[in-house]
């Protein structure tokens, strides 16, 4: 993974990295979606909408967000791991940098200088993707304390 140092994290001090490998394949999907209307057709559109709902729904919403971040379902082993590997297939990050950092969040929501979701002032997806994110800052900082059961 090829990365660079810019600014440092406002909570620790720690540099931030910027992820050429994440910036470079998003930009790449990005302008290869330019394309599009010279390629439609009907079933990639219906392929494309059920992959970002199996994704972002069941993968990040369902599976990072709600199961693994806050516990508040109970699903088997077998099927967290699967839901859990969804997850990992929208790109977001690895189930244990995606609740860290997540938990973090809800941990300083409060004081948007220590949020890692607002760094630099970008909310959302700009720097939670990879563009602007310490992994092992993210990593070390377990708020609430059970980052082990994940």
């Amino acid at each position: 993974m090829t990365t660079n140092m810019v600014e440092t994290d406002r909570e620790n001090g720690q540099p931030l990295v910027l992820n050429w490998t994440s910036i470079t394949f998003f930009a790449a999907v990005h302008a290869i979606a330019l394309l599009a209307p010279w390629f439609f057709s009907w079933s990639a559109l219906g392929v494309a909408i059920f992959l970002h709902w199996l994704f972002g729904s069941i993968g990040i919403c369902l599976g990072y967000h709600r199961l693994l971040t806050h516990r508040s379902l109970q699903v088997p082993k077998g099927l967290e791991y699967a839901i859990a590997l969804i997850g990992s297939l929208a790109l977001q990050g690895g189930p244990l940098f995606w609740v860290a950092g997540h938990r973090r969040h809800h941990a300083y929501t409060e004081d948007i200088d220590k949020d890692p979701t607002l760094q630099n002032g970008v909310s959302g997806g700009a720097t939670w993707v990879g563009c602007c994110t310490n992994v092992q800052s993210f990593l070390s900082t377990n708020p609430t304390g059970n980052l082990h059961r994940i």
